[in-house]
């Protein structure tokens, strides 16, 4: 092992010339050896076949000798084997007849001691003794087929021996100079070769010395060697480009860490601080030395400080990254929060720890406004929805536990609407801001009063298992809203209706609770606001029943239940058929007919109104439709259509008149939309938008019910109508009631001075009907004319109706 460690450590021009010089002489050592052996060869055969050949010659001219038994002869035959130096004994003799002797020597040379063996072969035997250093020959002598005798011969290879020296002293000598060429050009091969294997080694050790990755080695052939030399260049090639990297990142990370708002450190692997920048020092108000030397945890609130510490050391233990959140001892109560990660290097070893910290005072400050934000109203400083919802689910879990009763009680004012309508958004605000503070006066600091949205309040209050509590602070509630309010320098008062729900008598559940205290106040609003209303089980059955209804009616918009009825307007004047105004009617499976007032408000709270309106525009249409095309009433009938407030808000409801209007071939100065009074007066900024884009279309425009509201003939001058509806209630008392028949005539007067038309509905009785006339009333529909008629008996009525009947009739 020492000896092939000390080869492999000599230089690669050694080894080289040394591999070179020892292929060399091993190869000329296998080619002797292999010469001298094929040399050997070659000679004994060569031996083998003269002496065969002096054999069969010398037996030929042995036979009369053998025959005749002459020695003399035999022995003048063996006599020129002395011209043959190699042959160094031979020997004739004959087959012997005498049984105790085989075999009788002739002649012998060079003497008589030459041992002649009694083989007697076949044929030709040659014998190679192990030893190598002769070879015998028995040769049969024959006679006409028949072995009479045999020559023996005996050969020495001495001369083999000696041709065998001389081979290795010329093939030593061949060796030495064979090895002297092989060292000289091995070494002049070896120096080409490694030269630039040397200028590659000098490159290395160049840009090792300098640091300079932008030096290259020279590539002198195309060989392996060149390859290995643009492998080295490609390789210093990535290595510059990633030195410049590294100092492009750390001249970045320098930057960024002088001029980042971010505090960064560096522990080493046991923890001590080793780098810090500019804004660690800022944030924690130490100076870098004393972060480097001591440890910034010292500015670290105590409470905070140990379970830093914890982390850290945990994170030392288990190389798992670790979050910091804590407070730091300052005046201004300093939150910081950061990261500390693991650094680890190209073996996946530890090298150390780098961390960061951030000044996040403000953040925690914007997240407590946030938070407050999400649990408390902006304007007011109530408790929200949300944290009313929270508060009113904790107070409800603790209920048994505690042993009290919850009283929840939800608020709305009455009409708060109109006065943020008239007086603007800013007072609505300021009277919501006022509302707020009396409520907080009238209950506990530690009862929860939240305002859910709008003006609509809550108060929950935990109070004795008898509830007697609930009456008092409902009635203090009540008088303080109802104080009067000055409000941009103007004294208002205001009311409010309350819904009232006990816990856990009326139920247990936030949900349902809710509920429950929502059903009594709507129920306060129907006993004419500016009460207090406790949930029922009254209450319960109406809600159920309202639910039936809502599902019945979803039913019947599916189930096409609906129909129309049609009742016919006719001219005062000629009493002329003029228009129809269409009628929904409901015919239930289970409830059987249904008025119209028992549904219509549901749907209306519903959204159900929707699809059911545009039910009612699509039949309506279609019908009249159906009466022009059977001639029965000219080009100049009207079809007039109610429309609720849900309807009127709908955005493609303009769509689908026009849609409809198209699908059935009619203009639209023969359709008439009916809106009532209240409906124009909630917003009416947004009405005259959309009203003024309903009559540029053509379609015709009428106030239904007109006195019966608040309407001001200011706005209604700006309203783009075409006709006013007298409500029944001002015509069915109509001779009766002197009042009545004053303000019906107002209101015919009024409407004519505005370029109105006007239609009297409930027109029942001849005397109401003179009266109309005598006031110039343009229309009027009623039981008088006709009742509401379905589909088939209004195609009768229009067939069978001449308004010179009418005249006759009502004159």
């Amino acid at each position: 092992m020492k000896r092939l460690n000390f080869i492999n450590n000599q230089p690669l021009a050694v080894k080289l010339t040394t591999a070179c010089l020892a292929t060399s002489i091993f190869s000329l050592i296998i080619a002797m050896v292999a010469l001298n052996i094929y040399d050997k060869n070659t000679y004994k055969s060569l031996i083998r076949d003269e002496i065969s050949l002096l054999a069969s010659v010398i037996s030929n001219r042995s036979v009369e000798s053998v025959l005749f038994n002459d020695k003399q002869s035999a022995l003048n035959n063996l006599i020129p084997l002395s011209y043959r130096s190699s042959i160094i004994g031979a020997c004739i003799y004959r087959v012997s007849s005498d049984p105790k002797h085989s075999t009788s020597t002739l002649a012998s040379y060079p003497n008589d001691k030459i041992f002649c063996p009694s083989a007697q072969p076949g044929e030709i035997k040659i014998i190679e003794p192990s030893h190598g250093r002769f070879i015998d020959f028995i040769h049969p002598i024959s006679h006409e087929e028949e072995i009479i005798g045999y020559l023996y011969l005996k050969t020495s290879l001495s001369e083999l021996s000696t041709r065998t020296q001389q081979s290795f002293n010329v093939f030593l000598a061949i060796i030495i100079v064979a090895s002297i060429i092989a060292l000289w050009l091995s070494k002049i091969i070896s120096f080409k070769l490694i030269s630039p294997l040397r200028a590659l080694g000098e490159t290395a050790r160049n840009v090792a010395k300098v640091d300079d990755y932008s030096l290259r080695a020279e590539k002198i052939n195309h060989d392996e060697i060149g390859s290995v030399v643009d492998s080295f260049n490609h390789m210093l090639n990535v290595i510059e480009h990633e030195h410049e990297r590294l100092r492009e990142s750390e001249e970045k990370f320098r930057l960024i860490s002088a001029s980042s708002k971010v505090g960064i450190f560096q522990l080493n692997p046991q923890g001590e601080c080793i780098f810090a920048n500019d804004e660690m020092s800022y944030i924690t108000g130490l100076p870098i030395t004393q972060i480097l030397n001591e440890s910034w945890l010292s500015v670290v609130e105590p409470e905070d400080r140990a379970s830093l510490q914890a982390q850290l050391n945990t994170m030392m233990n288990t190389h798992i990254p670790i979050n910091i959140n804590c407070s730091i001892s300052d005046t201004n109560n300093k939150w910081i929060n950061g990261h500390v990660g693991v650094l680890r290097g190209n073996s996946d070893e530890i090298i150390g720890y780098l961390g960061s910290i951030n000044d996040v005072t403000e953040i925690r400050q914007a997240q407590s406004q946030l938070e407050h934000m999400a649990f408390y109203d902006t304007l007011t400083g109530l408790a929200n929805r949300r944290l009313f919802r929270n508060r009113l689910e904790h107070l409800l879990n603790n209920l048994s536990r505690n042993q009290y009763s919850l009283g929840l009680i939800l608020l709305d004012l009455d009409h708060f609407k109109e006065i943020n309508d008239s007086m603007g958004h800013d007072a609505g605000d300021g009277l919501l801001t006022i509302i707020s503070e009396r409520l907080q006066q009238c209950v506990r600091s530690s009862d929860t009063v939240a305002r859910l949205g709008g003006d609509e309040f809550a108060i929950i209050l935990p109070i004795d298992n008898d509830g007697i509590a609930l009456p008092n602070i409902a009635e203090k509630i009540i008088t303080a809203i109802t104080a009067p309010i000055i409000l941009q320098e103007n004294e208002l008062t205001i009311s409010a209706s309350l819904g009232i729900a006990v816990a856990p008598i009326d139920s247990s559940q936030a949900e349902e609770l809710i509920k429950q205290a929502d059903m009594a106040l709507y129920k306060a609003k129907d006993m004419g606001r500016n009460n207090y209303q406790f949930f029922t089980d009254e209450i319960n059955q109406k809600l159920v029943s309202h639910l039936d209804l809502v599902r019945d009616l979803r039913l019947a918009i599916e189930n096409q239940e609906f129909h129309l009825v049609f009742q016919p307007q006719l001219s005062l004047e000629d009493y002329k058929i003029t228009g129809f105004e269409a009628l929904i009617r409901w015919t239930c499976p289970n409830r059987g007919f249904v008025p119209p007032d028992q549904f219509i408000n549901t749907a209306e709270d519903t959204g159900l109104i929707i699809p059911i309106g545009r039910l009612v525009i699509s039949k309506a249409c279609e019908q009249l439709k159906a009466l022009i095309d059977k001639n029965l009433v000219d080009h100049e009938v009207v079809m007039t259509v109610n429309i609720s407030a849900k309807q009127f808000q709908d955005d493609s409801l303009v769509d689908h008149i026009t849609n409809e209007l198209s699908r059935n071939n009619i203009s639209p100065h023969q359709f008439e939309i009916e809106l009532t009074e209240s409906l124009l007066m909630e917003n009416i900024d947004e009405a005259l938008v959309k009203l003024n884009e309903i009559k540029a279309l053509g379609i015709l425009i009428s106030i239904d019910d007109f006195g019966t509201g608040y309407s001001s003939l200011g706005y209604l001058k700006q309203l783009p109508v075409n006709i006013l509806k007298v409500d029944r209630s001002f015509v069915s008392d109509i001779p009766e009631n002197n009042d009545d028949m004053e303000i019906t005539a107002a209101v015919i007067a009024m409407a004519h001075k505005l370029n109105y038309q006007v239609v009297a509905e409930g027109v029942e009785t001849q005397e109401q009907l003179a009266f109309l006339r005598n006031c110039k009333c343009d229309f009027g529909q009623g039981y008088l004319f006709s009742k509401p008629l379905i589909a088939d008996d209004l195609f009768d009525f229009c067939k069978n109706y001449k308004a010179s009947d009418s005249r006759q009739q009502y004159s």
